[in-house]
């Protein structure tokens, strides 16, 4: 049996629509469409972390985000939690 199943992975969306949006998520796929039928945006898993409290977070962008705009989007995410 896998030893990660039943465990949550917190999600980060950067960029796109959904900027700043965390959720937790059981076994998040690599790339997932969300939004409206015609609206969809392609979110690609670009990095994740253990966190301090032993959950793994997992920040997604959307496809073809370059690393430069990515970086960007992260801080920018984080800064405004912050407030």
């Amino acid at each position: 049996m896998d030893q990660s199943q039943g465990l949550l992975t917190e999600v980060v969306f950067v960029g796109g629509p959904l900027h700043g949006t965390r959720v937790l998520m059981a076994n998040p796929e690599f790339k997932m469409k969300l939004g409206s039928p015609g609206e969809e945006i392609e979110y690609c898993r670009r990095m994740v972390e253990a966190s301090s409290r032993g959950t793994d977070v997992a920040t997604y962008a959307p496809y073809g985000v370059t690393e430069r705009e990515f970086n960007r989007l992260v801080v920018d995410a984080v800064m405004k939690r912050k407030l």
